[in-house]
């Protein structure tokens, strides 16, 4: 038990018809007929309209009580444990609806409370829109989400733009800053092929990944929550066109309510509205439903009209749910007691029912209890936007990630500076486009590379091996072209020297043709093109 009251005289002089019984009373928590709360000395206290009239009762009767809690909180709980007795029960008041089936089990008094069963929904406050599908995240995300995508397209062009032959083109930012849009587009897809070369360039693509994956996946849940959402609330509907919906608009949307289990209202609802044992969706209690219609996991709901009106007027997270048609299936809460309880005490908690409703008591309690129903200012279907707050920890690694790319980057150009690090970029322009001499000297320095650290900056030639035959051959033709300049040689002489160039360049080209199959190295009045893939 959780409470006592004793049956003291209130009024000297007045005597009680029920002096000297004392009974217990099973109650569930049912907001505002029975409240669970926390008393100044820490202790529980039960509060609601059902105790303060049980109050009156006892005062004006004289009897006293004890409340006991339901274990499973359920109507039909109550009822068993005022049948069969448990715990010593003999009575219970709390939000209990009579019902036939109930009244084969236990004695009921007149209902204290009238009541009707209402449906409740999430309601669509929002015309349809093309641009509806920008609704999962709010504004100020969306313009940071689109400022860090051109701040990972800048970064990744600049510093794998100059470097990068396979992905980019040298010479040519405005189609560099193309290629960048893609591939970081390509990253928000999930569907990446750039591959970088510069360690400032895959730390780029490591946030790029990081950032697009969260955002990617939290707009894919609140869309497809949104979509339910909406799809549920635009067809529960006025479907017989008689004003509002009602009992018989029902049926057609068996399969999108959820039910409380194990309460009247699920027996009413398989008596009246799935007769033929259409599938329903199933909840715990309220705030279960409740829950469901607030998510987009049903469509509505059906429970008894006070609960639903003080739930939504009093927690702000049902506050956009809506009450809507007439209440259905009238009916009416009373004191449940066992059937072998004496018919005159009944009688007697009848006619303090009665008084209590005539003298307006009852009145007092409902607008003591009962707080006006707050309009709800929702206008997203339900669906609360992600705004930029939540999402600034992923903001944050990225820029990390980002901040980490550029300190990288500046660092190798300190040490560039002091000599410490030689950083290979592409020429600024081929080497076949150079005079003889600046050429000769070019592509010494691109072979002594290669030799060096076994890799040169353009990655779109294939292969080592036919890199450094081409470089040869180059270097072979610039020599002679610069021989035959200084000796001043005759024709016929030049024409040998041509000749021998032209013999040493074929047996090349047919060594490269034999072993790799890709590249034509034949110059001589013809420009090689290092660029070509």
């Amino acid at each position: 038990g959780v409470g006592w009251w004793s049956s003291r005289l209130d009024s000297v002089g007045i005597s009680r018809p029920l002096e000297g019984m004392h009974y217990k009373v099973a109650v569930k928590e049912s907001p505002p007929f029975v409240i669970y709360s926390t008393g100044l000395d820490g202790s529980e206290v039960l509060l609601g309209y059902s105790i303060d009239l049980l109050e009156r009762f006892r005062q004006n009767l004289g009897f006293t009580y004890q409340l006991v809690k339901s274990p499973n909180n359920t109507g039909n709980s109550l009822i068993t444990m005022v049948n069969q007795g448990l715990d010593g029960v003999n009575m219970s008041i709390t939000a209990i609806t009579l019902t036939a089936d109930r009244s084969d089990l236990v004695a009921f008094s007149t209902p204290y409370f009238d009541l009707g069963l209402r449906v409740v929904i999430y309601p669509t406050q929002q015309a349809p829109s093309l641009w509806q599908f920008l609704i999962p995240f709010s504004t100020s995300s969306w313009l940071a989400i689109i400022g860090l995508f051109f701040l990972v397209m800048f970064s990744l062009v600049f510093f794998e733009g100059h470097i990068n032959d396979r992905d980019f083109r040298h010479g040519r930012p405005t189609r560099n800053f193309f290629l960048g849009f893609y591939y970081t587009f390509q990253a928000a897809v999930q569907q990446m092929d750039i591959r970088a070369e510069s360690g400032e360039g895959r730390l780029t693509l490591a946030a790029s990944v990081f950032f697009f994956f969260i955002i990617a996946a939290t707009y894919t849940a609140e869309l497809a929550s949104f979509l339910t959402l909406t799809k549920y609330h635009d067809k529960i509907y006025d479907v017989t066109k008689d004003g509002a919906v009602s009992e018989s608009d029902l049926p057609y949307f068996t399969p999108l309510l959820t039910i409380a289990e194990s309460s009247s209202v699920e027996t009413w609802f398989l008596r009246e509205i799935s007769r033929d044992g259409t599938d329903y969706l199933k909840c715990a209690n309220l705030t279960s439903c409740l829950d469901q219609v607030r998510s987009g996991e049903a469509g509505g709901t059906i429970y008894d009209g006070p609960i639903l009106e003080y739930t939504i007027a009093t927690d702000p997270l049902y506050q956009g749910l809506k009450m809507v048609g007439d209440p259905m299936n009238p009916q009416g809460y009373g004191i449940a007691f066992q059937t072998g309880e004496d018919s005159s005490h009944i009688k007697l908690f009848d006619k303090e029912i009665l008084t209590a409703r005539s003298d307006g008591f009852t009145d007092d309690l409902e607008a003591k209890w009962f707080p006006k129903i707050i309009a709800s200012n929702d206008v997203n279907n339900g669906l609360e936007p992600v705004y930029l707050f939540e999402l600034g920890g992923v903001f944050l690694i990225t820029l990390g990630l980002l901040a980490s790319g550029w300190l990288l980057y500046i660092l190798n150009l300190a040490k560039e500076k002091l000599g410490l690090l030689k950083r290979w970029d592409r020429p600024t322009r081929d080497v076949v486009t150079l005079p003889p001499t600046s050429r000769v000297e070019a592509t010494r320095e691109l072979l002594q590379l290669l030799n060096e650290t076994g890799r040169l900056p353009e990655e779109s030639v294939r292969t080592r091996l036919l890199m450094r035959m081409v470089l040869q051959s180059v270097i072979e033709a610039d020599e002679a072209c610069l021989m035959q300049k200084d000796m001043n040689l005759s024709e016929t002489d030049t024409s040998e020297i041509s000749s021998t160039v032209e013999d040493s360049q074929t047996s090349d080209e047919a060594s490269c043709n034999e072993s790799l199959n890709c590249f034509q190295n034949t110059r001589r009045k013809r420009s090689i093109d290092f660029s070509a893939p």
